[in-house]
């Protein structure tokens, strides 16, 4: 297993998986690319600034606690944020996760998406809505997916005193079922 995120890959901000074909023999049929996603980084990671101005052309802080997705921003953002910007926002997601499924094609070799996830900087209901998104996309073209990070990493999905965050986990897992004590 070779975690394409160990290379340089624009922080994960697409999946820059061709750029990374070289690294897998055509001939090893056991090998699987693992990719992560993220994006857009300005909703993902609160804080950060690299890809803010250029993910909506517009200059904002990334900071503001009640962005929502899919419409990120939408008190900051100069341009329409509405449904439009929304489908927009999805139809990345869907579009970079196809990408990543064609190039496994053409390279012979299956796709996992090994991480993704929102940090806990963001609300839960945009959290859960992004992870949701992220995975149906993945779930869409076959490719199996691992949600970062389980706990204490700033994108839990579960905790030890509350246990899985009902919002992540109906997300995750649509047709999960608390099981009774």
């Amino acid at each position: 297993h070779r975690d394409l995120h160990s290379f340089p890959t624009r922080r994960s901000s697409d999946l820059t998986l061709p750029r990374f074909t070289q690294y897998l023999p055509t001939s090893d049929t056991n090998l699987i690319a693992t990719v992560h996603y993220y994006s857009p980084y300005c909703f993902t990671h609160p804080g950060q600034t690299w890809d803010c101005t250029a993910y909506l052309g517009a200059p904002y802080s990334s900071t503001q606690s009640d962005v929502q997705w899919p419409v990120p921003y939408p008190d900051e953002v100069t341009v329409d944020a509405g449904d439009a910007f929304a489908d927009t926002n999805i139809n990345k997601v869907k579009t970079d996760i196809a990408s990543a499924i064609t190039t496994g094609q053409q390279i012979g070799h299956p796709i996992y998406l090994g991480e993704f996830g929102a940090s806990g900087g963001r609300n839960m209901e945009s959290r859960a809505a992004y992870v949701a998104t992220v995975a149906r996309a993945a779930e869409g073209g076959g490719i199996g997916w691992a949600n970062w990070g389980f706990v204490n990493s700033g994108f839990d999905a579960w905790n030890s005193t509350v246990g899985w965050y009902p919002q992540i986990i109906t997300a995750l897992i649509p047709e999960y079922v608390e099981p009774s004590n």
